[in-house]
């Protein structure tokens, strides 16, 4: 089955069908751009994509820079939330630089407000490792974790919480 048919027939529940999926493509050296692609068509296509692209990552293929920043060149498309939770989830991993840190910055302040609590815990987490990454932000990645275990829900707190643990070393 190609990419594009199988994304189609996804029925925006079963990760199991995902996992398959990218076992059957995960030779193919265009998947990174093809799935990245897929983002643009929306809706559960963009949740299957996001979570493959996630997966892909997960699996030990680290996205090259110019990969990186195809995908955070994409950030604006992401409607689903779980397209966003996804991106949020894979911020630590992208090899990005400092012209891809405004657009990153501004990916992860609208997370930050975002209605769903799991979007905001894992943006806490973005932001975190973006001032890993660029020290300036260090300060204010200590004050939005303070407010966070403030004024969040539990879950967030969680989140919030290993952050502090693992610090910015």
């Amino acid at each position: 089955m190609d990419l594009k048919t199988a994304l189609d027939g996804w029925n925006g529940k079963d990760t199991a069908t995902l996992a398959s999926l990218y076992e059957e493509m995960a030779g193919d050296a265009r998947l990174f751009s093809r799935l990245a692609d897929s983002i643009e068509r929306g809706g559960t296509v963009q949740i299957a994509a996001t979570w493959l692209i996630k997966h892909h990552i997960e699996q030990g293929h680290a996205p090259s820079p110019a990969e990186s920043r195809e995908l955070l060149g994409r950030s604006e498309a992401l409607d689903p939330w779980q397209s966003r939770l996804h991106l949020l989830q894979m911020i630590e991993h992208l090899s990005l630089d400092e012209v891809e840190q405004r657009p990153l910055e501004h990916f992860i302040r609208q997370a930050l407000a975002d209605r769903n609590k799991f979007v905001r815990a894992w943006a806490y987490h973005a932001f975190h490792h973006l001032a890993r990454r660029f020290p300036a932000y260090r300060r204010e990645a200590l004050q939005l974790e303070e407010m966070a275990l403030r004024d969040e829900p539990p879950a967030v707190k969680a989140r919030v919480r290993r952050l502090r643990r693992l610090g910015f070393d």
